[in-house]
């Protein structure tokens, strides 16, 4: 059995039946629920088998898998093309009609280095200067053409970011949803609803091609199909990071629950 990992997904190829079933039942994990009833538990299975393709896990169910796998059972070819932007060099001046704190520099340069993850921030940080930050830096140093796209739960979020953007000096700033449509721009600041929706049009796939950078608040939400469904869709970013104040069900043991993953 082979796994191949990419920044979205492990294909399984080579496998047999029976150990097919058997990653399956490792990806067929008990979770709970909230209903008007109380908490309920429910059996989620996370291996994905699609028509004409390897099967296939997210990338950070492989720990989980492998904790789980006789030891020698697969090989493991690595494909995830991991970028660092740690070259980048500002300070906290930089960004116009603001002076970024201690904190939110060293959030900015974390990201830049580590440029695909959950950054754990807590409210009144201030989130969108260190959005702010991290999209003008690699406009400026990284690409100018490259999109760059920031996903937001709510109209009012969307307007307030797009608005910080062009405060900040980013250039080429669009918004998707509202009945605002600026989807030529190279930063696009929309809501989930909109996006998903857009994203059931034909027309989406050179846009998609296009994104190398995802932006996620309220990262929390990404257990939501819509969330998961569009996120998946991107295979080949610079930067994928969400934020959050509350990222995890469970601080302490994350692999507890999948959808912490």
């Amino acid at each position: 059995m082979r796994f191949l990992k990419t920044s979205n997904y492990i294909y399984i190829q080579d496998v047999t039946p029976e150990q097919l079933m058997f990653v399956r039942r490792i990806l067929c994990i008990e979770s709970e629920e909230f209903t008007g009833g109380g908490k309920t538990k429910v059996i989620e299975e996370f291996l994905i088998q699609e028509e004409n393709e390897d099967p296939k896990f997210f990338t950070g169910l492989l720990e989980l898998v492998n904790r789980n796998l006789p030891e020698n059972s697969y090989e493991l070819l690595d494909f995830e093309d991991k970028k660092i932007f740690d070259f980048i060099q500002f300070d906290e001046t930089y960004l116009p009609g603001i002076t970024l704190r201690d904190d939110q520099v060293s959030s900015i340069r974390k990201c830049l280095r580590n440029p695909r993850g959950i950054v754990d921030l807590p409210t009144r940080t201030g989130k969108t200067e260190i959005f702010s930050g991290i999209v003008k830096l690699y406009q400026e140093n990284v690409s100018e053409i490259n999109r760059v796209l920031i996903l937001e739960d709510g109209v009012r979020l969307m307007h307030q970011t797009a608005e910080r953007f062009k405060k900040r000096g980013i250039k080429s700033v669009g918004r998707l949803g509202d009945k605002k449509y600026e989807i030529d721009e190279q930063v696009v600041v929309c809501t989930i609803d909109s996006l998903y929706s857009y994203f059931q049009k034909e027309e989406s796939k050179e846009f998609i091609k296009s994104v190398k950078v995802v932006i996620i608040d309220e990262v929390q939400h990404l257990a939501a199909q819509s969330y998961k469904s569009i996120v998946s869709t991107f295979e080949d970013l610079d930067i994928l990071l969400g934020f959050s104040g509350t990222p995890l069900e469970n601080r302490e043991n994350p692999f507890l629950n999948p959808r912490d993953t």
